[in-house]
């Protein structure tokens, strides 16, 4: 249900993000720093490739709170959904990199910290640090 009276704060500060639930009927706020913290992620030359590609560009002009990180080969909580990892022959690495916002990655949602995906979040394969292998947004592939 919709609550007029329900928000996600975020507040961003040099090296980190913190997020909070606020109602303002009654004034309270829920911010737990275990579960409300996300430092800023590197900016490694993977997630840099993937900044770079059509969905990379679209998200990060509209995605006003979008963060950027590398996660690895197999992300948690699972296989990206709506795209098979590239198929490499030896010798060639990939890396998943993941685009999420913040606006959208509610802690009641059960998405942060990797019991779920954040809803319009985005993933990226990139092969050798620097190589587009699939994009998806939302569990949809984008060519």
């Amino acid at each position: 249900m919709v609550n007029p009276f329900r928000w996600h704060a975020i507040v961003e500060t040099p090296n980190f993000y913190q997020t909070a639930e606020i109602d303002t009927r009654t004034g309270s706020i829920d911010s737990d720093p275990r579960r409300d913290v996300l430092y800023k992620p590197a900016d490694t030359t993977a997630v840099e490739a993937a900044k770079q590609t059509l969905l990379g560009r679209v998200y990060l002009d509209w995605g006003r709170w979008a963060v950027v990180r590398e996660v690895g080969p197999e992300p948690i909580p699972g296989p990206v959904p709506g795209l098979e990892p590239p198929n490499l022959p030896p010798g060639r690495t990939w890396t998943t990199v993941q685009f999420t916002d913040l606006r959208f990655d509610y802690s009641f949602l059960a998405t942060r910290g990797g019991a779920g995906h954040a809803p319009l979040g985005a993933w990226v394969y990139i092969v050798d640090g620097h190589e587009d292998a699939g994009e998806v947004l939302n569990g949809r592939e984008q060519r």
